[in-house]
């Protein structure tokens, strides 16, 4: 979703973090510096607010006009906002593999794009049209797709043993469907 204006556009992320509080860094600057003592309803934009902070604020009408007009907006808990606003999945049998506390957000995001195998291998650039040879780059021989990156490789064979070894465990990776149902 997002919100669109003459200037440009935004993603409505920023607003939703802003509104339902998350402990981003940028969060709790907003609010201690720019919020202080009222809310993303009730502040005056000032000259030393960021760009994109401005442009937030510009939306608050087009906001107020997804929800019932006529509201009390002093008695609209941010709760109950972001729950109206945020758009919710049924979460996947895999989600507590790649997002769980204290996970790391860049290996997270290699994690959910291989489950969903979105990954850019080889054969998959091949088939937007990218000019490339296909080649494994780790062993040289096959050729590169998901399932060779992660279990036909040579390469990708002998960490998979050295890891599976050094946790205990004597099973052979098959492939990226059965290991994943493994792993849940």
């Amino acid at each position: 979703m997002r919100f669109f204006w003459k200037g440009g556009n935004i993603p409505a992320r920023g607003a939703q973090k802003i509104l339902a509080g998350e402990g981003s860094l940028w969060i709790a600057w907003i609010n201690a510096y720019c919020f202080r003592v009222t809310d993303f309803w009730n502040v005056d934009c000032k000259l030393h607010f960021s760009w994109i902070l401005v442009k937030m604020l510009k939306l608050i009408s087009e906001a107020l006009s997804l929800f019932c007009s006529g509201s009390n907006w002093t008695q609209i808990k941010v709760n109950w906002i972001w729950e109206n606003i945020r758009s919710r999945y049924v979460k996947v049998s895999w989600h507590r593999l790649v997002w769980f506390p204290g996970h790391i957000p860049k290996f997270s995001l290699i994690s959910w794009m291989a489950i969903l195998h979105r990954l850019p291998t080889k054969d998959r650039l091949a088939k937007f049209g990218l000019p490339t040879d296909n080649a494994c780059g780790l062993c040289n021989s096959g050729i590169e797709s998901h399932n060779h990156l992660f279990f036909e490789c040579l390469y990708a064979k002998s960490i998979w043993r050295v890891v599976l070894l050094s946790c205990g465990l004597t099973q052979e990776p098959l492939n990226w469907s059965d290991n994943l149902q493994w792993m849940v």
